[in-house]
């Protein structure tokens, strides 16, 4: 049974015309707390996602490559070694001494086909010549099994910030005159270096 009672329909109507204000601000909060879940949520989703493809495509560029040296491999090594031959003959006949060492033999090195950065790193590992340190940073790895191996090491093929597939070479060199030992490493885009040998008939 309805009431017709004046104050009691004012009090309601009072109460329904405080309510509405206060609906109308929880409704609006929740609005936006979930637009901005939505936003927050898509962009973990795109972020995953982007570091999900770069690790896809590596992975493929990798596998690609790998694939190419395995059917290759004879034909690959011969032309490594000659390339390395080369770089070290390059560095021992322009720089006999750390004190001769100037930017000429990288201008040679950086015209061989592929090379992108080269430097010279001393026993400990610091830098004779070549780029500033923080223009990049060789495979710390490869360097040092060339070093205990007294032998060429390849690193393995990974993508630069250019998306470029790139590996590191680091070739252990003792100048004749001094017997000074460095490391050679050259970081060579293997688009260059490996494919045209791998498709060369």
């Amino acid at each position: 049974m309805k009431t017709h009672d004046p104050e009691i329909m004012l009090a309601d109507s009072e109460l329904k015309a405080v309510q509405r204000p206060v609906k109308h601000r929880i409704g609006t909060r929740l609005f936006f707390a979930g637009a901005i879940l939505v936003i927050v949520t898509g962009l973990i989703v795109a972020i995953v996602g982007a570091r999900i493809a770069k690790q896809g495509v590596l992975a493929e560029s990798e596998r690609r490559v790998l694939s190419l040296v395995e059917q290759r491999k004879s034909h690959l090594n011969d032309w490594l070694n000659a390339y390395f031959n080369t770089a070290r003959q390059l560095v021992v006949a322009l720089s006999m001494t750390h004190a001769e060492i100037d930017s000429v033999h990288y201008k040679v090195l950086y015209s061989l086909p592929g090379v992108l950065e080269a430097a010279l790193l001393d026993e400990q590992g610091y830098y004779v010549s070549g780029n500033h340190p923080l223009d990049w940073q060789p495979d710390s790895d490869v360097v040092k099994k060339a070093k205990r191996s007294s032998q060429t090491v390849l690193g393995p093929i990974s993508l630069n910030t250019a998306g470029v597939p790139v590996f590191d070479i680091a070739i252990p060199i003792t100048f004749p005159s001094s017997q000074d030992s460095v490391t050679l490493v050259l970081r060579l885009d293997s688009r260059e270096v490996i494919d045209p040998i791998l498709t060369d008939t």
